[in-house]
């Protein structure tokens, strides 16, 4: 299958390694926040410049077939600006992985 990679609360954006990331679906709820500054440690700052989030439950519903899958998150924190601000989990198909 092909990977499926979503640029959350951003719109498609083609990295310099070529990977390509459709602009943000597939959530339930939540706002955007977008930032304009440059992301330390990476050369794909629009990746990391925009969020979703939500004060309760964020679930994003990908449709996929039934299978096995590696997903990769990627996180930079662009909105707090101290340890242990944002606190948040991670659960795919109600398993708590993060």
């Amino acid at each position: 299958t092909c990977p499926i990679r979503i640029n959350a609360a951003g719109a498609a954006y083609t990295a310099i390694d070529g990977r390509k990331f459709i602009a943000d679906q597939y959530f339930n709820a939540g706002s955007a926040y977008t930032i304009n500054r440059p992301i330390e440690g990476t050369d794909d700052d629009a990746l990391y410049q925009s969020e979703r989030w939500h004060s309760a439950n964020l679930v994003y519903n990908v449709p996929v077939v039934n299978g096995n899958y590696n997903v990769i998150l990627h996180f930079a924190e662009i909105y707090f600006n101290n340890p242990g601000q944002r606190r948040f989990n991670v659960d795919i198909e109600g398993q708590r992985v993060l």
